[in-house]
Parts: structure tokens; C-alpha cells; sequence
């Protein structure tokens, strides 16, 4: 589980730099975040068994801010209560980990529902340890290193989630018989979320 969630951190914090470092730079810290497939700079990458997360999970989330990677949320035990709300950063360069503020409620598959605009974190949607399939959305301040509890939009897990133009957008969830094929976006100016095109 922990080899799982930490190779899924390192692969959103290098597309997170990628986004953010502009190519080339001559700074041999950031190259991981440079992930430009036609360089050979990609010879540079390897990969490195680092300091564990203190809290095993699966199914939670990850983001990327000031040269820190953050895990919240997911699945971690096969009892109950099975899944945190725990929230971690991690530092690369000093390897080590920290203990941050729980998010209000625990929950699994936020998977790709946890996007990022600015210094907020967004996790919506998932699943509570009843396997109750939830809208709930909280935003995570990762400067202030607090949460708040904001709109929530249709139930939906293992659903995917995006941002352009400073709006969250979610898309599709897991179900049964049947996948769900709706879409919304949010607005965090006014809190509120707006049906889009199926």
C-alpha cells in the first residue's frame, strides 16, 4: 500500500512541476519535473526508496505545493473503520514527513477528485466506510494548513476531476449497474456547482 501511494505522489508532482518549471532550467532539483519525453534530460531521472509515509493508504489523494507533496484521505485497513482522513506532506529534499491538519471527514476513491487551484486542495466526492457514496467537498489550505467544508455536488467515487479557467469540473463515477456519465462544475467564488453536458 505505501509503496503504491508514494509512487502515485511522485508521479503527480512531477507533472505538478512540469506544469509550473519553465524548460530548460538549470536547477538539477527540479529536473524530475521537467518530463519533456523528446530531451535527454529524461536520462536523469531514477528512482530512490525514500523515508515511509506514517499513515498506509490506498484509494486517497495527492497534490503539489511549494516543494511539498501532499497525501490526504484513502482507504487503509480491511476492518473497520478502513478508511482516514489523514493528511501528510512530504519533503523531498530533507526526506521526511509531516503530520498535518485531518480533513473533516474520511473517506476513500477521491482518486482524480482531488485537484488544485492555486494553494487549495480540492477532495470531492468518494466513499465513507459504510460504502456510502458521498458529493461531499472539502478545500484544503495548504499554506494556512486548513479545511473547509464547502458545496457538495452529486454522490460519485473513482470518478474523475479537473480545473480550467478557475473552475473544479467533475466528471463520471463508479456504480452499478452502470457507470454515471454526469458532469458538473464548480465555482468557488460562489460555491455553487452548475450541470454541464453529459
Amino acid at each position: 500500500f505505501i509503496c503504491f501511494m508514494v509512487v502515485s505522489v511522485l508521479l503527480t508532482a512531477s507533472f505538478a512541476l512540469a506544469e509550473t518549471i519553465q524548460y530548460p532550467d538549470t536547477d538539477p532539483a527540479l529536473r524530475v519535473g521537467e518530463l519533456n519525453y523528446n530531451t535527454p534530460e529524461l536520462d536523469l531521472i531514477s528512482w530512490s526508496t525514500g523515508t515511509n509515509m506514517p499513515t498506509a493508504r490506498y484509494s486517497g489523494a495527492c497534490g503539489w505545493y511549494d516543494g511539498q507533496l501532499f497525501v490526504s484521505h484513502g482507504r487503509f485497513s480491511g476492518v473497520a473503520p478502513y478508511n482516514t482522513d489523514a493528511c501528510e506532506a512530504y519533503n523531498p529534499v530533507t526526506d521526511t514527513w509531516t503530520t498535518m491538519t485531518p480533513g473533516p471527514t474520511a473517506r476513500r476513491m477521491v482518486g482524480a477528485g482531488m485537484v488544485q487551484i492555486g494553494s487549495t486542495l480540492y477532495v470531492v466526492g468518494g466513499r465513507f466506510s459504510t460504502s456510502t457514496t458521498v458529493g461531499t467537498l472539502e478545500a484544503y489550505d495548504m499554506a494556512t494548513d486548513t479545511w473547509t467544508t464547502l458545496a457538495p455536488c452529486t454522490p460519485r467515487w473513482a470518478h474523475g476531476a479537473a480545473t480550467a479557467g478557475g473552475y473544479l469540473y467533475v466528471f463520471g463515477s463508479s456504480g452499478s449497474p452502470a457507470a454515471n456519465t454526469s458532469a458538473e462544475r464548480y465555482d468557488p467564488g460562489t460555491n455553487t456547482w452548475s450541470a454541464m453536458a453529459n
